[in-house]
């Protein structure tokens, strides 16, 4: 409450200090544009306040270092990846609503790379050429379904005699290949928690996972 009575002081004495009704009228044009601009801003950090904060300062600190350029640095690259992933994730849940200048710099990213340029923040400094499908976020998390639906049958959550079974049956995968996937997957965070959900989600990833293989097979012959 005290900062929108500072604001008000000063918004009146620059209004006072014109000298004409001109000047006045432009003055009072230039404060309404300032604060419209400070309540949108306000209302976008309301609806996604964590991300949209990250973003802004990542993008403030791409311009203040980089100028011009439409490539920032590696770590800011990266820092606006995850904020605009975080913000499309909550997007998808309901949660939030993407802003619109992040929407738009996103947007104007995606045709860069559709017109074959690497110059925008969502290709990193370190893109392996090779493309190692182990390594594609997609496949990522079909495996992380699998190791969801183990940590839950370990909890006793969910009831498998044989779990390592069940996971090669769902996915068409041997017993060493689901082993190497446990050791290769670091602590998981916010796993399923809802047995059903996870059994649903394992056996969705599975499915998913011997398309994905199938696709693989038949684009190497």
């Amino acid at each position: 409450m005290k900062e929108k009575y500072c604001l008000l002081s000063v918004d009146a004495n620059r209004l006072a200090s014109a000298t004409s009704p001109v000047e006045a009228l432009d003055i009072a044009l230039t404060l309404l544009e300032e604060r419209t601009t400070e309540w949108s801003l306000m209302q976008k950090l309301k609806a996604n306040p964590a991300n949209y904060r990250d973003w802004l300062d990542g993008r403030d600190r791409w311009r203040k270092q980089e100028g011009d350029s439409l490539k920032p640095p590696g770590q800011i690259s990266a820092e606006l990846r995850t904020a605009a992933v975080s913000t499309l994730r909550e997007v998808a849940r309901g949660k939030a609503r993407m802003p619109g200048d992040m929407a738009w710099e996103l947007a104007d990213a995606i045709e860069a790379l559709s017109a074959g340029q690497d110059e925008c923040f969502l290709l990193p400094e370190n893109l392996d050429k090779r493309k190692q499908a182990g390594r594609h976020p997609f496949r990522v998390d079909l495996r992380r379904a699998a190791m969801d639906y183990l940590l839950l049958v370990s909890r006793g959550d969910i009831s498998d005699p044989k779990p390592m079974h069940t996971i090669t049956l769902n996915y068409g995968v041997t017993r060493q290949t689901v082993y190497n996937w446990k050791k290769q997957s670091s602590k998981i965070e916010n796993p399923e928690s809802d047995p059903a959900v996870a059994i649903i989600f394992m056996r969705s990833a599975g499915r998913q996972w011997k398309k994905q293989r199938k696709h693989r097979k038949q684009k190497d012959q």
